[in-house]
């Protein structure tokens, strides 16, 4: 069994404020950033300069306006124990196909010689990942200490993914990582009618690992044949199983506006990790317009508890859970007991 690394492992969502999070971090000296090393755009690592110009391209790409710096330069440093770089390691599955599904051993090396650099220069190596999932349990064992996890509330993260608008990365690649999971292919099927996933599942897992930008085009084409209410319905089953996935017992969970509000918690985040959390402001409480907010998630609810208890995965006396009885109060859902696919 492996030595288990200290390393603060920050899983989330995109969109949850993981940048700023990961910037307090980046600010101090203890820590050595890995921040979304499960990008596509690592893949390309060794072969990008970092000329001014394609710094900014990548800033752009990567979506990290806050850093001077794009954060993939962390990963072009070579580990001494393989003499290889960090990103000769990285496996594109975990992009997409491995989101909702276990990590393969090659992503959990990958994230360890990451941890060696950082220990290396006596830095404690702090990961944010934005594509946790529940790929995620694969590579929390690796690292001892408690993790955190972030989150925001669904329906301003759905508005905030710009389906529709102005964005055409986030949903699409939702939609590519539920079609390639195998533990939520039937309420995938369920959610989204199989007539258009099973066929659309077979294509999907043609696609090469590293073609990132065939996933989007697909996941594209897939969405905009949807009505918006299901389209929020599969975004709400990947945060739901996200969630419920992330937030156990050694997993000390929270969202920006929580964080403001909640000054214990706060300082509780500060002193555990030793860092000075500066400009935090809540989220934007914005949602989008013409979903049925609620009726749409108890269906997910409804779906997730009727698929896990029938397949004996669900205890009978395990707490339920609902997020949108925080709105009606109405439904229950079993998938808490139930998030033991990749045990």
């Amino acid at each position: 069994m492996q030595q288990a690394h200290k390393a603060v492992v920050a899983n989330s969502m995109w969109r949850t404020g993981s940048t700023y999070l990961a910037k307090q971090f980046h600010e101090s000296p203890r820590y050595k950033l890995y921040y979304e090393p499960c990008h596509e755009v690592i893949l390309k690592a060794s072969t990008i300069s970092m000329t001014g110009k394609e710094r900014a391209q990548l800033r752009q790409k990567m979506r990290h306006p806050q850093f001077k710096d794009p954060l993939i330069a962390a990963f072009q440093e070579k580990d001494e124990l393989t003499g290889r770089p960090i990103s000769e390691f990285f496996d594109p599955a975990s992009s997409f196909h491995d989101v909702y599904n276990d990590a393969s051993e090659d992503t959990v090396e990958y994230l360890l010689a990451a941890a060696r650099v950082a220990e290396a220069n006596d830095q404690i190596p702090f990961f944010g990942f934005c594509r946790s999932g529940i790929q995620h349990k694969s590579w929390d064992s690796a690292f001892e200490g408690q993790h955190i996890y972030l989150w925001r509330d669904p329906r301003e993260q759905f508005r905030s993914y710009g389906w529709g608008r102005d964005n055409f990365y986030f949903v699409p690649a939702t939609i590519a990582q539920l079609l390639l999971s195998k533990p939520l292919a039937p309420i995938v099927d369920r959610l989204a009618s199989p007539w258009r996933t099973k066929p659309a599942r077979l294509i999907f897992q043609r696609v090469p690992a590293r073609s990132s930008i065939t996933f989007l085009r697909l996941g594209r084409l897939f969405a905009a044949r949807l009505p918006l209410d299901k389209v929020y319905g599969l975004f709400y089953l990947s945060w739901l199983t996200s969630y419920l996935s992330n937030t156990r017992s050694k997993t000390f969970a929270f969202s920006l506006s929580e964080l403001a509000k909640d000054k214990a918690k706060l300082g509780r985040l500060e002193a555990d990790y030793g860092i000075s959390i500066s400009g935090l402001e809540a989220t934007p409480n914005q949602t989008v317009h013409g979903i049925d907010y609620a009726n749409t998630e108890r269906q997910v609810e409804a779906l997730v508890d009727q698929y896990f208890s029938a397949s004996g995965q669900a205890a009978a006396k395990q707490k339920k859970w609902s997020w949108s009885a925080k709105h009606s109060g109405t439904m229950t859902s079993a998938l808490a007991a139930a998030l033991v696919f990749a045990d």
